[in-house]
Order: structure tokens, then sequence, then C-alpha cells
């Protein structure tokens, strides 16, 4: 399928239709870091991306979208599994600063002690490998180590449940309240950024949109596509790859030639501030 998006010349017709031909910022999102064949395969993904785009800082992303030569880029992971410490020291070494979006309950336990953990407070977790319940999350400590080394730590759904089947306040309380709360009592600062549970615009109501408005600087997605100067500094794009996918098709996805599959997503989430505050 990548030789096929690089054949088709996907990218740069996305480019002109819905960018009008300009630059922006492209966040690539990943999750586990597993072992030593993964941790290749994300060796080999940031040579090429640092190849393609200038790689920025969490820090100035989203102020500094596009150069004049190409997109910017800045990685991302979800979850906070242990490996990605890993990670953060591969991507430190190399200068690479990236937003690492933890579940902050699921910090220190294994996936088996994240599901008990919220089974004993009546709420089913989801998301999450039920068949690989020694997975570890990330100890507390390790979370400040990345800090030291220039990564930002940001939060992620509380128990991983989706949004947009949530319709009651207080469950709103408990995935984004407690997310929130939980991370900064943890990092002893204020967390004012947040990835919802899988990413999608299904996977997020008007109401949460709201409750993540009134206490996020900044709310990240997982709908493909480019952060353009100027755009809504609030909600951000983000595009999906995976370590176990040919590096062709992720480098086509970061060129933007699924981001036509995304447009009324797009365009949907874009309208939502301005609805909201009516």
């Amino acid at each position: 399928m990548g030789a096929a998006l690089s054949l088709s010349g996907a990218a740069a017709r996305n480019r002109r239709r819905f960018y009008d031909g300009g630059r922006g910022l492209r966040i690539a999102t990943l999750h586990e870091t597993r072992g030593p064949a993964q941790m290749d395969a994300l060796a080999r993904i940031v040579d090429a991306c640092a190849a393609r785009h200038s790689i920025v800082e969490p820090s100035s992303a989203v102020s500094s979208a596009a150069t004049s030569t190409g997109d910017t880029l800045l990685f991302s992971f979800d979850d906070g599994y242990a490996d990605n410490f890993d990670a953060a020291e591969y991507l430190a070494k190399n200068d690479i600063k990236a937003v690492f979006f933890v579940i902050p309950s699921f910090l220190g336990r294994t996936v088996r002690e994240f599901f008990e953990f919220h089974e004993r407070r009546g709420v089913t977790p989801a998301g999450m490998p039920t068949d690989q319940g020694e997975l570890r999350g990330l100890a507390p400590s390790q979370l400040r180590e990345m800090i030291s080394m220039g990564h930002v730590i940001a939060a992620h759904n509380y128990a991983h449940r989706d949004l947009g089947k949530l319709p009651e306040p207080e469950d709103l309380d408990y995935e984004i309240g407690n997310a929130l709360e939980d991370l900064s009592n943890i990092l002893q600062t204020s967390c004012r950024d947040f990835a919802w549970g899988f990413g999608r615009i299904n996977n997020l109501t008007p109401a949460a949109y709201r409750y993540l408005s009134e206490r996020c600087d900044r709310i990240y997605s997982c709908v493909r596509g480019l952060n353009l100067p100027g755009g809504d500094p609030k909600m951000i794009f983000r595009d999906q790859i995976s370590l176990d996918y040919p590096m062709i098709f992720n480098l086509n996805v970061l060129n933007g030639a699924l981001d036509d599959r995304y447009a009324g997503e797009r365009s949907a989430l874009k309208e939502w501030p301005g609805q909201l505050s009516h």
C-alpha cells in the first residue's frame, strides 16, 4: 500500500487541495516501543523523518508550525508504556524532544493491575491489551527523568474509555478531571495538555470537548492532518504511525497521503469552538 500511495501522488494532491500548497506542523504519534526490533524501527523512522522534516521541540512546535523549506515534525507517544523510557533516552541522545501522553492510573502498574484498580471503582477500562496483562506502565520517577531530558509529559484518559460513549458529567470528571489532577500532582506542576483516547471525532462529544477546553491549553486528536500556521492553537491534529508498519507507508502518512480520508473530521473539529461559544 505504501508504494501505491507514493505512485498515486496523493500527498502532493492533498497538499494542494487542503492546504493551498502550504507547509505546517505534522505530529507523529506512536504507542509501545517494545524490544530491540521496535527500537531499531524507531531509529529508522527518526533518521528518515530527519532527512525530510525539521524536527521541533514540543515547546515551540505549535508556534513554529512551518519552515521556508518544508513541514516541521513533532513525535508523540500515547498510553505511557514502560518501554517508552527507552524511546525517551534514545531520542534525547539524538537531541530530539517528544510529548508523552500517559494514563496516570497506569503508571507503576501492570495492565492487569490497571484493570483491577478501576474495576474496584466500578469502572471497566478500555483500549489496553488484556491478553498481555503483565505489560507495565512507566514509573512516576521515570516521568521526572524524562522531563529532565527535555521531554513533555501530558495526560491521556484515566481509564482509557471512549469519551464519545460517556454522556454523564461524572464520567468526564473520572476520565479527564482525574487524569489532569493526578498527573499534575505527580509532576508538581499544572498539566494543560491532553490527548483524548482513540482520538477520532466519534470518540469525543461536545460536552467532553467543552470540559477539555475549559481545563487545557491544547487538545490532541488522532485525526490525520497538517497543523497550519494561524490555525486553531487548541485543537491539534496528529498522524498515528506504527513501528510494525512498512517504512514507506509511515513516510507517506507523514507526508499527508491519507489526509483526504480525514478532511470531514478536520472540518467538523474546526467548527466546534465557534458552536460551543454561543
